[in-house]
């Protein structure tokens, strides 16, 4: 497929939200063709969750992954966060090449799942124009990565529609009408 995720970097960061300074790798995902890739950041906390859950649901992972261990101390060293780096552009490269770990729900939680439950949240919540971006962005991601009839593929798009609808702009009425067609040609 010429998938491919490459973590970028890992920089140290404070965030409204986390009681403590964390480090957060920012991850480029992208095919040979793609003239915008997506970006995403994610924490040690959601490559290990990642990990996990394919552990968890017995999905086979290859004997020889091995996945950086917790350090309680120099977590911020460059060469802790380098070494990361590494295990777990290796770690995302190994899912991709198989598809049972490629169609995981722990795979799909990783990608989408923190920006999907903040925009579902914001979309109960009546803040439409809030919600919109991370539910594209979810869609975007996911119609990047499967097909564009796979089921998460459908139920982002759908999620979309529905805050687009809900939305009582005139510009998010349009949209909603472009992603509902897009929805049922699929």
């Amino acid at each position: 497929m010429g998938f491919k995720f490459e973590v970028l970097s890992g920089n140290i960061v404070n965030e409204d939200g986390y009681d403590k300074k964390h480090v957060k790798y920012t991850i480029l995902v992208k095919s040979p063709t793609d003239m915008e890739p997506i970006v995403l950041h994610r924490r040690y906390t959601d490559f290990l969750e990642l990990y996990r859950s394919l552990q968890r649901d017995n999905l086979p992972l290859p004997n020889d992954l091995t996945f950086p261990r917790k350090v309680f101390f120099g977590n911020f060293d460059s060469s802790v966060i380098l070494a990361r780096r590494a295990s777990f552009e290796t770690l995302l490269s190994a899912i991709w090449e198989n598809e049972k770990l490629r169609e995981s729900s722990g795979l799909k939680i990783f990608l989408v799942g923190k920006e999907e439950r903040d925009g579902i949240k914001l979309l109960r919540g009546g803040g439409y124009d809030l919600a919109k971006p991370k539910l594209l962005n979810s869609f975007l991601l996911l119609n990047k990565i499967y097909t564009e009839r796979h089921p998460s593929v459908i139920k982002a798009l759908c999620r979309l529609v529905a805050c687009c609808n809900a939305d009582p702009s005139a510009s998010a009425r349009s949209e909603a009408a472009k992603y509902g067609e897009m929805a049922i040609r699929r």
